[in-house]
C-alpha cells in the first residue's frame, strides 16, 4: 500500500521513536515510544494521505519526499500537525521509560522488546481497535518479519477477539501514513522528555489529537 488503502474497515499505522536498546550508559535513549495512528475507514485514511500530499505540494517537494520527525525543524513540525484533521483518526501510543525495565527479561535482544511493546499497546486499546489491518514501519529479514507477524497476531488476538486481522511491514518513504505515525512518535517522545526545551511546544502540537475520545497517550510506568 502506498497512499491509498484498499476497502477494509480499520487501519493502524505504527512507528516508533527512540531505540529499543538497553545500553543506556552508552547512548541508548531512555524513552521508547510506539505510536499507532488509527483510521476507522478507508475514506479517512485516504483523506489524511491527501492532506500530507497537499502539504508536500505547498512546500514544493517531490512526491517521493519523506516527512521524518528527526529531520524536520520545529516550525515545519508545527505546520505538519496543523495541516492534519484530528477528526479523521485517533492515536494510541505508549511511552516506556527503559530505566524502569528489567532488561534481563528481554534476553533475545531489541527485537523482542520492540515487538512486546507493539503488542502491549494493541492489546490495551480499550476495544477501540477491532479487526484492523496493521502496517508497521520497517523491513528486516523475511524470517524476522514472518516471526514478528505470527507473534503479534497470536499475542494480540489470544483472548479470542480478533483485534488485528493482518500485519505487514512497509518502507516509510512509500507510505504517507507511516510518515504520519513517525511524526507522532517523535513528537510524543519529545513531549514526554522533561529535559527538552521545546517540551511545551510538542505538547501543544499534540493537544488537538489528545482530545479525541478514543486517543490514549499511555506512559509506563
Amino acid at each position: 500500500m502506498h497512499d491509498s488503502p484498499t476497502l477494509e474497515q480499520m487501519y493502524v499505522f505504527i512507528d516508533d521513536s527512540g531505540d529499543a536498546g538497553f545500553k543506556l550508559e552508552s547512548g541508548s535513549s531512555h524513552l521508547f515510544v510506539i505510536a499507532c495512528c488509527v483510521f476507522e475507514s478507508a475514506e479517512n485514511a485516504e483523506h489524511t494521505a491527501h492532506l500530507v500530499k497537499q502539504l508536500r505540494n505547498e512546500l514544493g517537494r517531490s512526491s517521493h519526499s519523506e516527512f521524518k520527525f528527526s529531520k524536520t525543524k520545529l516550525e515545519l513540525q508545527k505546520r505538519f500537525f496543523s495541516s492534519l484533521n484530528p477528526e479523521l483518526f485517533f492515536i494510541r501510543s505508549i511511552v516506556v521509560d527503559k530505566r524502569t525495565i528489567d532488561r534481563h527479561v528481554f534476553q533475545n535482544g531489541t527485537e523482542s522488546f520492540y515487538n512486546y511493546v507493539i503488542q502491549l499497546v494493541l492489546t490495551n486499546s480499550g476495544g477501540t481497535i477491532q479487526g484492523a489491518t496493521v502496517k508497521i514501519d520497517g523491513t528486516g529479514s523475511r524470517e524476522y518479519r514472518s516471526a514478528a507477524r505470527k507473534y503479534l497476531l497470536a499475542e494480540v488476538n489470544k483472548s479470542g477477539t480478533e483485534f488485528i486481522r493482518k500485519v505487514s511491514y512497509v518502507k516509510s518513504h512509500t507510505d504517507s501514513l507511516i510518515q504520519v505515525a513517525d511524526m507522532f512518535a517523535g513528537c510524543i517522545r519529545r513531549s514526554s522528555d522533561t529535559s527538552d526545551k521545546n517540551q511545551a511546544s510538542y505538547k501543544a502540537m499534540l493537544a488537538p489529537f489528545s482530545s479525541h475520545g478514543k486517543s490514549d497517550f499511555w506512559k509506563v510506568p
